[in-house]
Order: structure tokens, then C-alpha cells, then sequence
């Protein structure tokens, strides 16, 4: 059985950041005692100073846009998307070196994969699949990897996990048959090419996925190396960096691996064009900035006016999402 673990990388970022990876079923970690507030800060105007504006919401999606997505949880770290599949055709699938591939299905595409996954019954509740231990054996407790289907059922959004287990470990375990069947699922959803006709496809070549946005995570942390100072940077909005977007809800399950930092986390959506004038906002004033195979990408800054540091986490969003307010 082929496992699907999420790739992580680093680019030589000179920012020293506490990564704090939860799991998909639980909120960020945040800090219970908020740090003393600090005043804002606006760069500096500059010579080549760019006019400022508020940034761009993103289109808004529904719950019923999405027909399926597979997300997995490492057993040490950190979730990462394999599938996702929307009712306009939009199939992205994550590749063995981690970034992530776009085809698209056309309308009668997206309905067979639709009908292929509510086909197997295995959605009519929310619901966790465990494992049951081999007859005679006791299996010492070890971490494991977990993956998690989200469906929309036609009525509400249907959330079903169950564990991956390694090859090695296959012999401790007597698969119950939701968990074989939700194997054998995961397996035809990331390779739907082996199964969907040709008259299924409207683009059947992959190609790398463009996001449309992405969801910045702020924290306030001690930023280590040289990285310049927030007041250094000629910010592209009207907001401060320090106050973008708004705190992040304790109940959200949006990854975050950042913080818990001294304030509450924050958390803003950002279209691909403003995402991309941030990042040139912040590389013109020398600071590193980490790839990630995902297309994810991350920094951190002084922030001597609030006495600590800023560390941005740069989410691409994925075509069921669109907010900070997604559940997900």
C-alpha cells in the first residue's frame, strides 16, 4: 500500500520558527495570556513608495462546490491535501514530491466521480474508522497516520477518517471493511486516470496548480537571524502587517504552523495578485522567504516597535476554499 505523507521543506529561511503542527481535528495552538499591546506599524514611506489599498476579497464558495476532498495527517506532523474534486471539474491530486497537480473533468466527469464515492455507502454519517488488533496480537502504542474524507452528500458536508496503516504494520491489525473499502477509495481518487473514461476529461494532462489565493496566518514571535524590521518593508496595504486580517477563531480547524506566538493568532484571504505584491514587498526589503512543494510559503520579520517579531504563513487555498471563516 502506498503511503501519501506530506513533503516539507525549507529554503534557507534565516527565521528561527517554533513549528507547532496540530492535528486536523483540532484548533490552532494559541497562547492563553496575551503579550502587552503594542502600537502598529506602517513602513516607512520610500522614494519608490507604491500607493496602498485594502486587499481583494476572494470569490466566495459554497459547501455544495465541493464533491470530495482527502486530506492526511502524518504520524508526527503537519496535514497535507491529496485530493480535492469540485462539481465545476476542478480535480487537483498532490504528487509524490508534494506539489500539487491540476486536471480538470468535465460536468459528466465530475458526476461519475460523484457517484463513485457516494456509491460506497460509506457517508451517510460522520464517523471515525479504527482498527481492530489481530487476533492474538497486542500492538505496542505507536503513532500512526490518519486520513480524512470530507463529501458533500447533496445535503450536508459528511466528515469520515480512518487510519493509513504501514505495510509493516499491516499484520497487527484485522481490517474492519469500511476501512478496507475507504482504502481501496483514496487509492481511485488519486489515480482517477486508471478508471474514468476518456470522455471524462476535459484537460486530462496535469499541470501545476495556480491557487487563486491564499489564507495568511500572522504571529507574534521572537524572529531569530537578520531579517529586516516591519518598518522596513513597503507595504502594499492600507492595513499594518502587524494587523492584518482578523484573530483566528479558537474553533477553526485551518492549519497553522506557526505561534502559539505571545498574541492571538491571526489570519487574513488574499488573492493571488495580492499575495504576490506582499511577498515582493517583503523580499525588497531583504527578507528570506521558505518554498514549500505545496506552493505554501512563509517568512518572519523584526518587529522592534512591538518589542518581538512577525512570522507570516502564506496558505495557498485549494477550490473548496476561499475565507479564514472556512471550516477547514
Amino acid at each position: 500500500m502506498v503511503r501519501h505523507r506530506p513533503a516539507i521543506a525549507a529554503a534557507g529561511l534565516l527565521v528561527a520558527v517554533v513549528v507547532a503542527c496540530s492535528p486536523a481535528n483540532t484548533s490552532p495552538a494559541q497562547s492563553a495570556t496575551a503579550g502587552p499591546t503594542a502600537p502598529s506599524v506602517t513602513a516607512s514611506p520610500t522614494a519608490t513608495a507604491i500607493a496602498r489599498r485594502s486587499p481583494a476579497p476572494l470569490q466566495p464558495v459554497r459547501p455544495s462546490d465541493l464533491v470530495v476532498r482527502i486530506d492526511t495527517l502524518g504520524e508526527t506532523c503537519c496535514p497535507a491535501t491529496a485530493v480535492v474534486a469540485t462539481v465545476d471539474g476542478r480535480l487537483i491530486t498532490r504528487a509524490d514530491d508534494g506539489t500539487l497537480v491540476e486536471r480538470r473533468l468535465t460536468a459528466g466527469g465530475a458526476r461519475q466521480l460523484a457517484d463513485e464515492v457516494i456509491g460506497t455507502g460509506l457517508f451517510d454519517r460522520d464517523r471515525i474508522v479504527g482498527l481492530d488488533p489481530a487476533p492474538g496480537v497486542a500492538p505496542a502504542p505507536h503513532a500512526i497516520s490518519v486520513r480524512t474524507f470530507r463529501v458533500w452528500t447533496g445535503a450536508r458536508t459528511v466528515t469520515v477518517s480512518s487510519p493509513v496503516v504501514a505495510q509493516s504494520d499491516e499484520k497487527l491489525y484485522r481490517p474492519s471493511a469500511a476501512w478496507t473499502q475507504l482504502d481501496a477509495l483514496a487509492a481511485r481518487l488519486l489515480a482517477p486516470e486508471s478508471w474514468l473514461p476518456v470522455t471524462a476529461w476535459s484537460v486530462a494532462t496535469s499541470r501545476p496548480y495556480v491557487p487563486d489565493g491564499f489564507r495568511v496566518v500572522v504571529s507574534t514571535e521572537q524572529v531569530g537571524g537578520s531579517q529586516p524590521d516591519v518598518s522596513a518593508v513597503d507595504w502594499p496595504f492600507t492595513i499594518p502587517i502587524a494587523d492584518l486580517g482578523e484573530p483566528l477563531s479558537a474553533s477553526s480547524q485551518i492549519f497553522t504552523p506557526v505561534g502559539p506566538g505571545t498574541k492571538p493568532l491571526r489570519c487574513a484571504a488574499l488573492d493571488a495578485s495580492d499575495a504576490k505584491a506582499a511577498r515582493d514587498a517583503i523580499q525588497r526589503a531583504g527578507a528570506g522567504v521558505a518554498d514549500f512543494p505545496d506552493g505554501a510559503f512563509s517568512t518572519g520579520l523584526m518587529w522592534k516597535a512591538g518589542g518581538s517579531g512577525i512570522v507570516l504563513f502564506f496558505q495557498a487555498v485549494l477550490p473548496d476554499q476561499s475565507s479564514c471563516a472556512d471550516p477547514y
